[in-house]
């Protein structure tokens, strides 16, 4: 593994499959700005992918600069570019194909579980898409009789492959995949980046309807005046049933009723007692009653 200390102004930072988030960036800065940078970025040479074979590079040309792709540390490229300073840390690798570079990007990002729901789901997304190029035997179905004859050494399925990768368990990656492969590519902007983004289970329910209804449970969901925050609600509303939300005031209530029925005495009289202590005034009756 290299690691070196390189001018920030030569680090190239594009085609990202997601982008930062400000509020980390100034989080981070200030860390890095008390104790320095603890965990370099991770960097590629420069090349440019062919456009005849996109699973090859095009021949390096080198016109005296020395360049670098960012492959995974952007909150700490950003929070160090913040502070002003000019040079980074970094572990340089050198992919041998533009896929493998990408899986890079992808793992490095996964592996350090800091993706919200939606952006779990997009980047694994992308990491099938690639793990399939490379090995299409893992796919499901395909010629049977090649698949027979290859079966030693044929390549795992994704999710099994993900699952040693990244540490993720299969069953999260198949729901990160449910919601991805769901969710209409017309829409993907619309999530990214919003409160939805974080809310697996409601993503899952909405990667379960047609696109068209996931539109208009979107506008729904995203509206600025009174917004309904449950695909199921939203669902209701759509067939014409009326989504009545309880008043405070009564849902306030049967949680306090449902705690003094489960309470015992003692808990009863310090209640009683805490009451009391408030000026509050118990009727005699109820008093007799407790």
């Amino acid at each position: 593994m290299i690691t070196r200390f390189l001018p920030l102004s030569s680090i190239i930072v594009e085609d990202r499959l997601r982008d930062s988030d400000e509020e980390e960036v100034k989080k981070l800065s200030l860390s890095i700005k008390e104790i320095g940078q603890q965990t370099p970025i991770i960097i590629r040479p420069y090349r440019k992918v062919n456009p005849k074979d996109k699973t090859k590079w095009l021949p390096v040309t080198f016109d005296g600069l020395q360049r670098w792709i960012l492959i995974a540390g952007l909150h700490r490229f950003e929070a160090i570019d913040l502070l002003g300073l000019e040079g980074i840390h970094c572990i340089i690798k050198d992919p041998t194909s533009p896929l493998e570079a990408r899986l890079l990007e992808i793992d490095e990002n996964v592996y350090r579980h800091e993706l919200n729901a939606w952006d779990l789901a997009v980047f694994l997304r992308e990491r099938k898409a690639i793990y399939e190029e490379l090995y299409p035997q893992s796919k499901r179905g395909g010629d049977q009789k090649s698949k027979a004859a290859n079966d030693q050494n044929a390549a795992p399925a994704f999710s099994k492959s993900a699952e040693e990768l990244t540490g993720l368990k299969q069953r999260t990656i198949q729901e990160s995949l449910r919601i991805s492969e769901g969710i209409a590519p017309e829409l993907e902007a619309r999530i990214k980046g919003t409160w939805l983004s974080k809310k697996k289970g409601e993503l899952l329910h909405l990667a379960g309807c047609d696109h068209e209804t996931q539109a208009r449970i979107l506008d729904m969901m995203l509206r600025e005046e009174k917004p309904i925050t449950k695909v199921n609600l939203c669902k209701r509303e759509l067939d014409g049933k009326t989504v009545k939300k309880e008043p405070q005031a009564n849902r306030s209530r049967k949680k306090l009723f449902a705690a003094w029925d489960a309470a015992d005495k003692a808990l009863r009289s310090e209640f009683l007692q805490h009451l009391a202590d408030t000026g509050y005034v118990l009727p005699a009756s109820n008093k007799e009653a407790a």
